[in-house]
């Protein structure tokens, strides 16, 4: 829902950007591929990326893990 939205992109991250061990934050839209990442880079919130498309890939070296758009969305938008 928009307040969902909402609350998640500014309420929450004013939040969760003061958590020293979180190094990526990504809102992921829920009715299309599209994501957007936010990067902590040496310890400082620098890096911001909108992923969109199926063809898509998600990186998030801080934890090892890399996903294409296509498996994050599989389920979701074949229902």
């Amino acid at each position: 829902s928009p307040g969902t939205e909402a609350r998640d992109r500014f309420e929450k991250w004013q939040v969760y950007q003061r958590l020293p061990a979180l190094q990526h934050y990504v809102l992921v839209a829920r009715d299309r591929p599209h994501l957007e990442v936010y990067d902590r880079v040496d310890g400082v919130w620098r890096g911001f990326q909108v992923i969109e498309g199926l063809d898509g890939t998600l990186d998030l070296p801080a934890i090892g893990v890399t996903l294409s758009l296509r498996e994050i969305y599989q389920r979701v938008l074949s229902d």
